[in-house]
């Protein structure tokens, strides 16, 4: 593989204006070269620059139209480059030995990359236009030929959005539907590029005609995510051969999001006026923080796994996949050619790098609900999978809708509790009683049984497999059980729940020794009643552990 040689000139300090430099030699192997950030000095790209100056020193050229505002720091050059200006990267080219290109800007069209990758440049491309990656994808064979690498697809979204897709999908041995939420801190400050990108896609419709979706985000409780024009749900298509893939976002501030997609319903944005006010309104106004969080939920068939992870500051974890990919090409690890981020292995593991940044990085579990068959009204089977558990879907339904979704929800927020933690975590005791967040698991499966199977079902207790009293011995976990088990016991002991209840009326009623009799309409609320009650200890219990907070 050909590189190409950084000179003496491009490690001098940037004095404002742009300096004169004779052409290089070039020279071969791994790890040299210039490395040329297009956007060098944004909200992206200072921080590419300056990460990639502490592990490359005196080797990173910031490119911008005013390169004398540049605050940079002495080791990073500042140069001039305007991608709308025909021939000015070949005019860098030939003054610099730039071996790898960092697109940290919008281009107008594919002829930087086309130009990089004719010269053996490598490239790594931030971008989020799925017409342009789709050219750049097209140059995989001129890439090969002279031993460049692209990386397309990198930043948040897309980018992390991708690994975490290809988790999702290998965890399932392959998703049938990919469910991409992002959720983006609008206390953030954007530059005007960025925001006018996002405000575009607000002005365009989602083709597929896919609806917004109620989704459980950590830290920031369940959130309406609409959909939105990212490029991973495009490329995933491609690089994974998942034939339904959505990608959907939401503000941190509900009420800003509420406005933004409510104009979105009515055409608003298809007009240019309102696009450029508006554009310089959110560049300048901030609401909200700069927290992000991103969740991906696969499924095949009846098996659901989903993936998260959360942070703070969009665009500095943008610029430090940008910064990573960059140092894993430079030093030679990734092979020539085209790639998006998610079909490279070497860069699967950059979600568990960022964790060292202050992200945090829940992996996949996969979760396949016990299947019911039972006789519908036309004697076919009708089979029970995942839980509704949007409460605000239920808010104008019958009743048996509404008790049985708030009853799901209140066991969803249970089990939850326990994601993302290791064994010894959930096993904390961190109150006087011998309470923990795994016993408070175990012991709803006992009341699940309790209920459901001995008392609704009149199943001896004998005849039930686990504890189906719900006393004290039933918040003891044994040495021997995972936090995997007893959520999965849980899981078993939920789905019979359910199969059971759907053989009778809300007025049915069954002997209870104490009580008289009870009707499966007080099992429901009983049941909502004592999982939310433990739900909101798991929640004092999950605070005292690692701070994690909401549903």
């Amino acid at each position: 593989m050909t590189v190409r040689h950084v000179s003496s000139d491009a490690r001098k300090p940037a004095t404002g204006r742009v300096a004169a430099a004779s052409p290089q030699s070039v020279t071969t192997g791994p790890g040299t070269g210039a490395i040329l950030v297009v956007g060098g000095y944004g909200a992206v790209g200072a921080i590419v620059s300056r990460t990639l100056d502490g592990w490359f020193p005196g080797r990173v050229l910031a490119a911008g139209r005013r390169p004398q505002r540049a605050r940079l720091a002495s080791g990073i050059r500042a140069v001039r480059l305007d991608l709308h200006e025909p021939g000015g990267l070949d005019g860098l080219l030939r003054r610099y030995s730039i071996g790898t290109v960092v697109l940290c800007v919008e281009p107008p069209d594919s002829a930087l990359a086309r130009t990089c990758l004719r010269h053996g440049i490598h490239l790594v491309d931030v971008g989020a236009c799925d017409r342009l990656l789709r050219t750049v994808e097209t140059m995989a064979d001129l890439a090969q030929e002279s031993g460049a690498t692209a990386v397309l697809s990198v930043g948040v979204a897309p980018g992390l959005t991708n690994l975490l897709a290809r988790q999702v999908h290998e965890t399932l041995g392959g998703a049938d539907r990919l469910d991409i939420t992002v959720l983006l801190g609008a206390g953030e400050h954007h530059g005007l590029d960025a925001v006018g990108w996002t405000v575009r896609q607000l002005g365009r419709r989602h083709p597929h005609g896919a609806q917004p979706l109620r989704v459980a985000l950590a830290g920031h409780n369940t959130r309406t995510a609409h959909p939105f024009g990212f490029s991973d749900q495009y490329s995933l298509r491609r690089t994974l051969g998942v034939g339904t893939v959505t990608t959907r976002m939401c503000l941190d501030s509900a009420p800003l999001t509420a406005l933004l997609f409510g104009l979105r319903r009515i055409g608003a944005f298809r007009t240019g006026t309102l696009r450029r006010a508006l554009t310089r309104i959110l560049s300048r106004v901030h609401i909200g923080t700069s927290g992000f969080a991103i969740r991906v939920d696969g499924h095949h068939g009846d098996t659901h796994a989903a993936v998260t992870m959360t942070g703070s500051g969009q665009s500095r974890i943008t610029a430090l996949v940008a910064a990573h990919v960059t140092r894993d090409i430079v030093t030679g690890t990734l092979p020539a050619g085209v790639h998006h981020i998610d079909q490279l292995p070497g860069l699967a593991d950059i979600p568990s790098r960022l964790t060292e940044h202050g992200a945090v990085f829940c992996p996949p579990v996969p979760w396949r609900p016990a299947r019911a068959h039972l006789g519908g009204n036309d004697g076919g089977p009708v089979e029970i999978t995942a839980p509704v558990v949007d409460e605000d879907a239920v808010s104008a339904s019958g009743e048996r809708q509404v008790l049985e979704t708030f009853l799901d929800h209140q066991r969803e927020a249970l089990r939850g509790k326990l994601r993302c933690l290791s064994e010894q975590q959930a096993r904390r005791q961190l109150v006087p009683s011998p309470t923990t967040l795994v016993g408070l698991i175990k012991h709803a499966a006992a009341v699940e049984r309790n209920w459901f199977e001995h008392y609704l079902a009149q199943r001896p207790r004998e005849d039930i497999t686990g504890d189906s009293y719900g006393g004290p011995a039933s918040w003891q976990v044994d040495a021997t059980e995972t936090v995997a088990d007893v959520v999965a016991e849980f899981d078993r002991a939920c789905s019979e729940s359910r199969r059971l209840a759907a053989r009778f009326d809300l007025d049915h009623t069954v002997p209870h020794e104490k009580k008289g009799r009870v009707s499966l309409r007080w099992i429901y609320v009983h049941l909502i009643r004592e999982h939310a009650r433990h739900a909101g200890h798991a929640d004092i219990l999950r605070e005292l552990t690692d701070g994690a907070r909401g549903d």
